[in-house]
C-alpha cells in the first residue's frame, strides 16, 4: 500500500471498522470506545496518516486557520503582535496565515479575497491603517459570518470586534510627568498619517489643555519622517531652534525617537536636563537607546492576547465584548 495514496477508506478497511468510526477517531475521539479507538490509532500511526485538511474543513465546517493582515511586518510593534498571536493559535490547534499588505488598498482587498477562498475561521487586522469603508464592505461581501478582530480601529458591524489603547490616558500621563520635571514647552512629533497618528495628536491636544500648558497645542504638533533616519533628520532641523528654554518632545513611536536621541546627543544637546524625550510603544528600541528612552507603553502584548482570546472564545461560544479599551502605562527612564 502506497503511503502517499492512503485514504480514510484504506484505514477503515485495515482496522475493520466503518469510515464513520475512523472519522470520529480523528475529529471526535471521545465518541469512540477505547478499544476501537486504540485499533484505529494503531493503523493511523502505522502509516503516519495525516488527514486531508480541506476534507476536514468540509466535515467540521472549520479550516483551523486564522488570517492576519498587517501593513508592515518590519515594524517591530506588529512583529511582536504577530509572534504572540501565532503562538496562541498554534497552542489552540490553528494555523496562521500572515499577510503583509503595505499601504496598497488593492493589495489589502486582494488578500481578503484570498483568505476568504481559504475558508479561514477568523480574521485579524493589526493597525489603524485598515480603517476603510471599502475594506469593511469587501469583508462583509466575502466573510459575512467570519469574526473579525481589529487593533486600534473600530468597524462596528455584527461580526467585528475591536481592541484599542486609550491614547488620551497615555498623553495625560506623559504631559503630567513632563510638567513635574520642569518642562514648560512640550511638543508632539507625528510621523506617518494614519488614524492612530491622528488619535495621538488629538489626545495630545486634549491633555495639553487639561493640564493648562501655556499656548496653542496645535501649534506644538511637529512632523517628521517615520523611522530612525527620520528622527535624526528631524533633530538636525530642530537643533538651531533649541535655546535656553527647556523643551520636551513626545514622539509617535520609539523607533523615530531613538534616531532623534542619537542625533541630539551627537550635537551636544543635554538630555534630559535641556531636552526631554518620550517615545511610544515600550519596544526593544527604548532600552537600546543611550540614554534609555522614557516611553508610553501601548500594551501590545496585552492587546495581542486579548485579540487572540477574543477569537478563541467566539469559536468556543463564550460571550465576548465588542470593544475593549486597554490602558497604557508611562515607563520612566533616562530621557526625562
Amino acid at each position: 500500500m502506497e503511503v502517499l495514496n492512503l485514504t480514510i477508506y484504506d484505514i477503515a478497511r485495515e482496522a475493520d471498522v466503518s469510515i464513520a468510526t475512523v472519522s470520529r477517531v480523528i475529529n471526535n475521539p471521545e465518541k469512540v470506545s477505547p478499544k476501537k479507538r486504540a485499533i484505529v490509532k494503531a493503523v493511523l500511526e502505522k502509516y503516519n496518516y495525516t488527514p486531508n485538511a480541506m476534507a476536514q474543513a468540509l466535515v467540521n465546517n472549520s479550516s483551523k486557520t486564522i488570517g492576519i493582515l498587517v501593513s508592515d511586518i518590519t515594524n517591530i510593534h506588529f512583529t511582536r503582535s504577530a509572534y504572540i498571536l501565532e503562538n496562541l493559535f498554534f497552542k489552540w490547534g490553528y494555523t496562521t496565515l500572515l499577510c503583509n499588505t503595505g499601504d496598497d488598498l488593492n493589495k489589502k482587498i486582494e488578500y481578503i479575497r484570498i483568505l476568504s477562498g481559504k475558508k479561514v475561521d477568523g480574521l485579524i487586522m493589526l493597525g489603524s491603517i485598515f480603517k476603510n469603508d471599502k475594506i469593511k464592505d469587501i469583508i462583509l461581501d466575502y466573510m459575512p459570518n467570519i469574526p473579525v478582530v481589529t487593533s486600534n480601529v473600530s468597524l462596528f458591524t455584527d461580526n467585528f470586534y475591536s481592541v484599542e489603547v486609550d491614547h488620551s490616558a497615555g498623553m495625560d500621563y506623559a504631559i503630567k510627568h513632563l510638567i513635574e520635571r520642569g518642562f514648560n514647552s512640550i511638543y508632539f512629533v507625528q510621523g506617518n498619517e494614519t488614524l492612530n497618528t491622528l488619535r495621538k495628536a488629538q489626545a495630545f491636544c486634549v491633555a495639553y489643555q487639561n493640564n493648562k500648558v501655556a499656548g496653542n497645542p496645535k501649534e506644538n504638533i511637529l512632523t517628521c519622517t517615520h523611522g530612525a533616519l527620520g528622527g535624526r533628520q528631524f533633530a538636525e532641523k530642530l537643533f538651531p531652534k533649541i535655546n535656553n528654554e527647556r523643551k520636551a518632545l513626545i514622539f509617535i513611536d520609539d523607533y523615530t525617537a531613538i534616531g532623534a536621541v542619537s542625533q541630539f546627543r551627537k550635537m551636544g544637546v543635554d538630555i534630559p536636563n535641556k531636552l526631554g524625550i518620550i517615545g511610544h510603544d515600550n519596544s526593544t528600541f527604548s532600552i537600546c537607546s543611550e540614554p534609555q528612552l522614557t516611553t508610553i507603553d501601548t500594551q501590545i502584548e496585552a492587546i495581542s492576547n486579548i485579540i487572540g482570546n477574543t477569537l478563541n472564545n467566539i469559536f468556543n461560544n463564550i460571550q465576548v465584548s465588542k470593544s475593549v479599551i486597554v490602558q497604557p502605562e508611562l515607563i520612566i527612564r533616562e530621557t526625562t
